[in-house]
C-alpha cells in the first residue's frame, strides 16, 4: 500500500471515528445511567434520553405509559428547558429536576394541551410520568436513582 492510500485509510478512519463520537457524545458522558428512580413514595422504571432527537419526540405518538414507568430527560448542562404535548395521546405529569430534587412539577398536563410548559426555573434533569404518578411530589423533595 502506498504512503497516499495509507494516509486516505487513516484519514477515512478518523473521520468515521469523529462522526461516531459526535453522535454517541451524550451517552458517552455518563458512567452509568439509572435504570429505576424513587419519587414521591413510589418507585419507577426508567428509560433515559440523552439525544436531541429523542428529546423531540420524547413520548410522542405512544399510546400509553405503564403506572411504574417514567422517562428520564438527561441535559448536559443546567438550563430553562421547555416541554410541549406534540403528539401525545395520553395525560402526563411532569417534574423538572436541579440536582436530584424537584424543582417545578405540572400535573395531569392533558394530550391536547397545544402551548409550551416553561418552568421558568434551571433545571438538569425532567421526569415524564403517567397522569397522576407525581401527586405525591413536592417541589424540594429529592429523587433517589438506582444504576
Amino acid at each position: 500500500m502506498t504512503l497516499s492510500a495509507r494516509l486516505a485509510t487513516g484519514c477515512a478512519a478518523a473521520l468515521i471515528f469523529g462522526i461516531v463520537l459526535w453522535r454517541f457524545w451524550p451517552s458517552l458522558q455518563y458512567d452509568a445511567l439509572p435504570t429505576q428512580m424513587e419519587l414521591g413514595g413510589e418507585r419507577f422504571t426508567l428509560e433515559t434520553v440523552l439525544t436531541e432527537e429523542a428529546r423531540e419526540k420524547g413520548l410522542g405518538g405512544r399510546e400509553s405509559l405503564c403506572r411504574t414507568c417514567a422517562m428520564l430527560f438527561v441535559f448536559e448542562k443546567p438550563g430553562r428547558y421547555a416541554f410541549w404535548m406534540k403528539d401525545m395521546r395520553f395525560p402526563i405529569d411532569i417534574v423538572w429536576l436541579f440536582q436530584n430534587r424537584a424543582v417545578f412539577v405540572a400535573r395531569e398536563v392533558s394530550p391536547d394541551f397545544s402551548g409550551i410548559l416553561d418552568s421558568a426555573v434551571v433545571a438538569d434533569q425532567i421526569i415524564e410520568l403517567s397522569a397522576g404518578a407525581a401527586k405525591n411530589v413536592d417541589v424540594g423533595e429529592k429523587v433517589r436513582f438506582s444504576y
